[in-house]
């Protein structure tokens, strides 16, 4: 297993399920990183904008895996909000696209954003994430 400098990984996904799974992965595999879920964007949102205007550190993600299909905020109103008012924090905190989606729209689409590294097809794959977060 690779050292991991990750410290923090958030997931936003509207399937509690999908949540489940993939903390169990982050646990059974990187087992030193927080993980933390949230089945509603908006809410993950303003818990972010919180903690960036509180300066707790410590609690701000370095990752957050986000989906793109959800009720109330979907995975692109997260990010056009990320990027419209915390874009100081793109080097800080990276998006990986966690989707169901194979849509080259959609891809093409998440990579105009600078703080999104990453596109993934669920479920996660070990591989693609250490050559991610490490």
């Amino acid at each position: 297993m690779k050292k991991v400098h990750t410290n923090r990984v958030w997931l936003i996904d509207d399937d509690s399920v999908n949540n489940m799974i993939h903390e169990i992965f982050f646990k059974d595999f990187f087992p030193n990183i927080v993980v933390r879920s949230f089945e509603e964007a908006d809410v993950a949102y303003e818990e972010l904008k919180g903690l960036i205007a509180s300066r707790e550190t410590k609690l701000i993600p370095d990752f957050i895996f986000l989906d793109i299909n959800m009720p109330v905020m979907n995975g692109w109103d997260f990010l056009d909000e990320f990027h419209d008012n915390m874009f100081f924090m793109t080097q800080e905190i990276k998006m990986v696209m966690l989707t169901s989606s194979i849509d080259t729209v959609d891809y093409n689409r998440a990579l105009q954003f600078p703080s999104v590294v990453g596109y993934l097809i669920k479920p996660l794959d070990l591989e693609k994430v250490e050559g991610i977060i490490s």
